[in-house]
């Protein structure tokens, strides 16, 4: 069974994370201070950044079996899929902040 978690704060967020394992979902806020354009001209947001913020790690996802991320905007109600990040994209991340750790 899925264990379902909404973490937010009392105001309302244009953009969040939708963060789905196979045993967890999590829908992080993101704070509008942490939201860019990137040198490409597209929205962007660091999910170190808002993990952090949430008391979280990548590491952390590692262990919960991490299906997709996606970074969407709220737009009249509807969420718009502004990027997704793949189970193995997340995997090379987790490494990598493993070797600068060591």
């Amino acid at each position: 069974m899925k264990e379902i978690k909404q973490i937010s704060q009392i105001q309302e967020k244009e953009y969040k994370f939708i963060i789905e394992g196979k045993t967890v979902f999590f829908t992080l806020t993101v704070d509008s201070e942490d939201v860019f354009h990137n040198a490409d001209g597209n929205i962007d947001c660091p999910l170190e950044t808002v993990l952090r913020k949430n008391n979280f790690t990548l590491n952390e996802l590692s262990t919960w079996g991490i299906v997709n991320i996606r970074l969407v905007r709220l737009l009249d109600e509807r969420e718009l899929i502004i990027n997704q990040i793949e189970s193995t994209l997340l995997l090379e991340l987790v490494n990598s902040s493993m070797n600068v750790e060591n």
